[in-house]
């Protein structure tokens, strides 16, 4: 019975495994055939090459947490793990994106996504806002032909209503023409707000809340816009006043000189005799006095303003320093000084004299290290200028570290009036 089961067990399989190979091999001829006459358009291969590439490359903890935290769309989230976006360091970023003219945070080449790695706390919130712009090229691509035109359309009556004095469109005027339609589409998604029905129809497709980056993006240069408005407020204040001291400094000149022609002739008449009365005399010699009472009270006054005016200046470099530092850090070309972070420089502001209002950087890498008296090359001579309280902005991320100096006009070898 063993026997006899033995061959009727194998003819029983073999019986049924052979009409199974052949409804395998039937089904798999017909999807061959569906795949090649199936009218799939470009747009949907592209999505399972995405998909595929997903797959076979999936993302790092660090890019899916961009995604998470810009609540992209399963679409978007996948066209932005297609692009197998990177996080770089200055020195690779700088290989992967081109960098001539102006500063670059991200770029899209290759149909990859590269975003340079802005680490300072002051401006966070940036790589995340350029790796969704570096997004928008990546989808922007992925449009059908007539899908694009329509959004072109959408694209060019939104940038029509933004203000001709929108700091953007000094950026998208160095663009060439061809590559507007574009860089429009990926910042309108990032930067602006209310964009109409339509447009926002579209970027919904790509995100759950675009809004949240648009406030993203906001916070990321909260930092740089405040520098930048008390800038512009200081500028604005040191120009009204150097104006005024100008022209009062050009009065007071012609008033001083008239003023000392008119003493000299007084007493060249006094030695002359030419006075008819002591009564005459008296009343000239008041007036003189009266109007060199009142030329002195100018000089006082605009050496006050002069000396706001300089620590006007001051603060205006002080500020520039720390803009320059904060901005330095979104830079991929200079993000670091000599080899050193800007923000770890110790600069010395000097006050009075002839170099009052400027900063200059230090020998010194420590405050320790920092000379009581700076001694400055000056003419034939040389300036004296003597330290003159504590350092400021020591903070980590204050800027570059301001030792305060004010002249000593006693013992500088060219001495100027100290004001």
């Amino acid at each position: 019975m063993s026997t006899t089961l033995s061959p009727a067990s194998g003819r029983h399989r073999q019986s049924r495994r052979s009409p199974w190979i052949s409804l395998i091999a039937s089904l798999s001829v017909i999807a061959v055939a569906a795949i090649v006459i199936a009218p799939w358009d470009a747009q949907r291969r592209q999505a399972i090459a995405d998909q595929i590439t997903v797959w076979t490359n999936p993302p790092s903890a660090e890019i899916e947490a961009i995604a998470d935290a810009t609540l992209l769309t399963e679409d978007a989230r996948r066209v932005f793990f297609a692009s197998l976006p990177t996080i770089e360091s200055a020195e690779t970023f700088n290989e992967h994106c081109s960098i001539e003219g102006s500063t670059v945070l991200g770029c899209y080449a290759a149909e990859r996504i590269y975003v340079f790695d802005v680490t300072d706390e002051r401006l966070a919130g940036t790589v995340e806002v350029t790796a969704v712009h570096e997004l928008m090229h990546a989808l922007y691509a992925r449009l059908s032909r007539s899908e694009r035109e329509r959004i072109d359309a959408l694209v060019a009556a939104a940038v029509a209503e933004i203000p001709e004095t929108d700091p953007v469109r000094d950026v998208l005027a160095t663009y060439a023409e061809s590559q507007l339609a574009d860089e429009w589409h990926a910042r309108l998604a990032t930067e602006f707000a209310d964009l109409g029905p339509e447009l926002e129809e579209h970027y919904a497709q790509y995100f759950e809340d675009r809004q949240l980056i648009v406030d993203l993006n906001v916070r990321s240069r909260a930092a740089l816009t405040e520098l930048e408005v008390q800038i512009d407020d200081l500028v604005a204040q040191i120009d009204e006043l150097g104006a005024g001291l100008e022209v009062r400094g050009d009065q007071y000149e012609q008033q001083l000189a008239a003023l000392n022609a008119e003493i000299e002739d007084f007493n060249r008449r006094a030695d002359d005799g030419e006075f008819e009365s002591q009564e005459q005399f008296n009343s000239e010699r008041a007036a003189l006095l009266a109007r060199s009472d009142a030329l002195e009270a100018d000089r006082v006054a605009l050496n006050a303003d002069t000396e706001r005016y300089n620590a006007l200046v001051a603060e205006l470099n002080a500020l520039d320093t720390r803009y320059t530092d904060l901005y330095s850090q979104l830079d991929s070309t200079q993000a670091t000084f000599e080899g050193e972070a800007m923000s770890d420089r110790i600069l010395g502001r000097l006050s009075g004299g002839p170099l009052g209002g400027q900063t200059l950087p230090l020998s010194a890498t420590t405050l320790a290290e920092v000379d009581d008296e700076l001694i400055l090359p000056w003419e034939q001579g040389q300036l004296i200028y003597r330290r003159a309280g504590e350092a400021e902005n020591t903070g980590p991320h204050d800027g570059p570290t301001m030792v305060p100096f004010r002249y000593d006009a006693e013992h500088s070898a060219n001495p100027a009036p100290e004001d």
